[in-house]
């Protein structure tokens, strides 16, 4: 088999990629070394660059495409969307490939870029709000090609030292009483029958046949115990006595705030959350946060961000949820906005919120 090599090496043609012939030469270790650094680490180099470039070019596409259907504000959401079912891509990472064109857009017809940076600090840089800053910093990090260690550590060097440096904030999250719940009435399609049932969110709904205490649909109660220890429903309002509320929903400043406790990090916006919903009940549940996107588990600053909410929560025995009614999203999870105390005292602090202010994680909206 040598003596056929050495009579005729085999070689790739020059004009698909460069000769490296398969001689007696690889013997020499110094040799193989030199060939496999241009294959292999080389050509990794390359369809990393290529797929840096696919994702930017698939956010202009996706940036022009919404900006010729201006006319409509939501359009950019539901052509993404689109788009997620017709190619089985995240809509979140699509949303992100936008967000990279828009971040590092074409000046004078030239790309701002070498795409020589993995993708993972890209989306780290892409946090840096001031453009000038951002700007600067993506390009001394592709000169130097840092790693992601590198640039995570400046980019929160640049954002800590802004003083000008506007936080990004997320809506307002109005906390309501534990135990607090509304009447809902359900009507039966087979017979037009009407029932009344006590609405504990999570689609979990109680029979009022259980209770003593009679209310009609729409009340808000909340449940105690009496002195014999058993639960009773005492009104808080109704639908006549809604005061304004900065909720978009009458009467959701009250309801669907819970005790829960921390069964496991998935990620850095996903928990499973094991929920006290009050008379006797408990519900488990997975959930993402609301409002954020922190990076897929797989990356460093994705690990990072898992860590960072296991550090933040491990003090907590019970965290204080606020369930975003009943809705789910795309995967089945509820989405919420998580508050605890570190070590059980002192001001609730907003989960969410702080991932953000941490470069943990993006703003986000579907």
């Amino acid at each position: 088999m040598t003596t056929q090599l050495e009579k005729n090496p085999l070689k790739i043609p020059a004009k698909n990629s460069r000769d490296f012939p398969l001689t007696q030469a690889l013997k020499d270790y110094a040799v193989l070394r030199a060939q496999v650094h241009e294959v292999l680490i080389l050509g990794r180099q390359r369809v990393e660059k290529a797929m840096m470039l696919m994702r930017y070019h698939t956010g202009l596409l996706i940036n022009e495409h919404v900006r010729l259907n201006a006319q409509s504000t939501a359009y950019g959401t539901k052509a993404i969307l689109k788009l997620e079912k017709d190619f089985d891509i995240d809509h979140t990472e699509l949303h992100r490939y936008g967000q990279f064109a828009k971040a590092y857009p074409i000046v004078g017809g030239r790309r701002q870029l070498r795409f020589n940076l993995t993708w993972e600090c890209y989306r780290k840089l892409l946090i840096i709000p001031d453009v000038k800053d951002r700007e600067a910093l993506t390009a001394q990090a592709e000169k130097n090609e840092w790693t992601f260690e590198e640039v995570e550590s400046r980019v929160r060097r640049v954002i800590g030292h802004d003083p000008d440096r506007k936080p990004s904030r997320l809506p307002f999250v109005c906390l309501g009483p534990f135990s607090t719940y509304q009447i809902v009435q359900s009507v039966n399609l087979h017979s037009a029958a009407k029932e009344l049932l006590l609405d504990m969110g999570f689609k979990l709904r109680l029979e009022m046949d259980s209770f003593k205490e009679k209310f009609p649909a729409g009340t808000i109660v909340t449940g105690v115990r009496d002195s014999r220890g058993h639960y009773v429903l005492k009104k808080v309002r109704d639908r006549s006595q809604q005061p304004k509320s900065r909720s978009p929903v009458p009467g959701d400043d009250l309801l669907y705030t819970y005790q829960a406790q921390v069964e496991e990090a998935v990620d850095g916006d996903t928990l499973k959350l094991d929920f006290h919903l009050g008379l006797g009940e408990r519900k488990g549940e997975t959930i993402r946060l609301n409002h954020i996107d922190c990076p897929e588990l797989n990356t460093p600053e994705g690990k990072a961000a898992k860590r960072f909410v296991e550090s933040e929560l491990a003090g907590s025995e019970f965290i204080t949820v606020k369930s975003v009614r009943t809705k789910k999203e795309k995967w089945g999870r509820y989405l919420v906005d998580i508050f605890y105390a570190r070590k059980g005292k002192g001001p609730l602090i907003y989960l969410n919120q702080l991932l953000l202010d941490e470069g943990h994680a993006v703003k986000f909206k579907a």
